[in-house]
């Protein structure tokens, strides 16, 4: 069994609860154990969701390259 962490950008506390319950339930289904779920932006509206979003890929593009092995 497989496992992955998924960073969740959300707009409020509603798409959040769907969203989990969504993203828990396909890796039930495709047999994948989830063990993280991170919520990086959950509330402040749609706005928000994008400056966090936007955060989040500018902190990704400084990392240094990784092969897929270091991702498990």
């Amino acid at each position: 069994m497989s496992s992955l962490t998924v960073d969740l950008f959300a707009e409020d506390r509603a798409h959040e609860e769907f969203l989990r319950a969504l993203i828990q339930r396909l890796a039930r289904e495709e047999t994948c154990e989830l063990w993280n779920l991170r919520v990086r932006s959950a509330r402040g509206g749609h706005g928000r969701a994008l400056d966090e979003l936007s955060n989040y890929l500018r902190m990704i593009r400084r990392l240094p390259p990784r092969s897929a092995d270091t991702f498990s």
